[in-house]
């Protein structure tokens, strides 16, 4: 009988940097991105000081350094972090487009409907502490 990984551990198909765009959240209240059109959903990007690159190179290495943080993908220009929260897994992402200043990001839980605000608390502790680095 093969073995059949729950839908929580499987890494969403959907993400990463399409035309510019992280990926739209679902209609469920567990997303939040810097991207969404949704006031419900929505979070400012985050700003980079100085040259943008080794900023965002700041900005993923505090990803990292999450001790629930797992790095799936990290370039010069995108994170993407799985995080664990109790049972849960939640996606991170992180996108520096080109000739921009401002990292996009979104995070969004893998399953379930709500999440009790975890995304938003984490975009937001992420911004305080990059942007208590700078």
């Amino acid at each position: 009988m093969p073995f059949i990984v729950p839908a929580a551990k499987r890494v969403p198909t959907n993400l990463g940097v399409r035309e510019g765009r992280l990926a739209a959240c679902p209609n469920s209240p567990n997303c939040v991105s810097s991207q969404s059109d949704r006031a419900s959903q929505a979070v400012d990007p985050i700003a980079c000081v100085g040259d943008p690159l080794p900023a965002f190179s700041k900005f993923a290495d505090l990803v990292a350094a999450d001790p629930r943080a797992t790095v799936l993908t990290r370039t010069d220009r995108y994170v993407h972090a799985a995080f664990r929260a109790m049972m849960f897994i939640d996606d991170l992402e992180a996108y520096l487009p080109e000739g921009s200043n401002v990292i996009q990001v979104r995070s969004a839980s893998r399953v379930g409907h709500s999440d009790l605000g975890a995304n938003r608390r984490r975009v937001e502790a992420l911004r305080q502490a990059f942007s208590s680095q700078l």
